[in-house]
């Protein structure tokens, strides 16, 4: 009977002993922690590494502004980034100039932790730029050999073209109005003399879904002109009169599509073939001049580049200096 009383007790010592090695055994192999930054290392001590990645990687980007990919190269000698990390970009293959690139590691935190290596952090932003082709934004460029370009092809009188108006200008040409002063006023004035002022660029990105743009130098053009005739001879309806001389005002443009920059520079260049004529034959600019001052006055570019150009809801515009 004495022997089957002690059965019982040993039994019992058994499973608590049992009990308290898989409680030890479960506190020996818990979860890792999935953060292998510098602070966990802080907590760990002992032997550890800690590094700051991006301080030795070199960051590129290469190919056509819109379609241009992030290039990673590691330049440090710790052997577990060389082969247990990689660089992850997302939209790889579709940065354009002034976008924010993320490169964040990848690798497994668990190798990383019995390697002893931590990070100072897992991810950092880069701003793209470099990438050439069609630019998508004004800033950082440099535009004066583009206006440069567009100034002499609005300013060329031997163009023989139809897009060449400037010649409408010259001394002894005459022109007709429509308004003056913001009145209805159909008359015929002769110009003595014509003043042209830069006024600014205006670059629009006109697509999200490819590298697209429409570049367009504007001058404001100050004609002095005698009136030589009224064009409603019932009902005149002007307040001058034949002889009289006046200050009109109006905007001539230059403009052209797809400027762009060569790789590894930022000295934008104008597209020769632009536009394609009827006839096939492509050519780099066409000159528009725009008679909505006569109605408007001259006292706002900002809304005379509204009412010109009425199609720009939906797009991104830039200024640029011309002067």
């Amino acid at each position: 009977m004495k022997n089957k009383k002690i059965i019982p007790i040993i039994t019992a010592l058994c499973c608590m002993l049992t009990m308290s090695a898989c409680d030890k055994k479960q506190d020996d192999t818990g979860t890792v922690s999935r953060e292998t930054t510098a602070s966990k290392a802080e907590e760990k001590g002992g032997e550890t590494t800690v590094i700051d990645v991006f301080s030795e990687l070199n960051v590129t980007f290469e190919g056509e502004n819109g379609s241009g990919e992030i290039i990673c190269e590691y330049t440090g000698d710790n052997d577990f980034i060389k082969y247990d990390v990689e660089f992850k970009v997302d939209r790889n293959g579709k940065y354009k100039n002034g976008d924010t690139a993320v490169v964040k590691l990848d690798y497994s935190d668990l190798r990383a932790e019995n390697a002893n290596v931590f990070f100072k952090k897992k991810e950092h932003e880069y701003t793209v730029n470099g990438l050439w082709g069609v630019i998508l934004s004004a800033d950082g460029y440099d535009f004066s050999e583009c206006n440069k370009a567009l100034e002499e092809s609005m300013f060329n009188k031997e163009a023989t073209t139809a897009e060449s108006n400037i010649r409408n200008f010259d001394v002894g040409n005459t022109f007709t109005t429509h308004y003056i002063d913001g009145q209805t006023d159909l008359s015929e004035w002769k110009i003595l003399s014509a003043d042209f002022e830069p006024i600014c660029g205006k670059l629009e990105i006109t697509s999200s879904n490819k590298a697209s743009n429409e570049y367009t130098v504007f001058y404001k053009v100050t004609l002095l002109g005698e009136k030589i005739e009224d064009m409603l001879m019932l009902d005149p309806n002007s307040q001058y009169a034949v002889g009289d001389k006046k200050e009109l005002y109006c905007i001539i443009s230059e403009q052209t599509k797809n400027v762009f920059v060569e790789k590894d520079s930022n000295v934008v260049k104008t597209n020769p073939e632009a536009f394609t004529r009827a006839n096939g034959s492509k050519f780099m600019s066409e000159t528009t001049v725009h008679k909505y001052l006569e109605r408007m006055g001259y006292d706002n570019f900002d809304e005379c580049y509204k009412t010109i150009n009425s199609n720009i809801s939906n797009h991104e515009i830039y200024d640029v200096e011309i002067k």
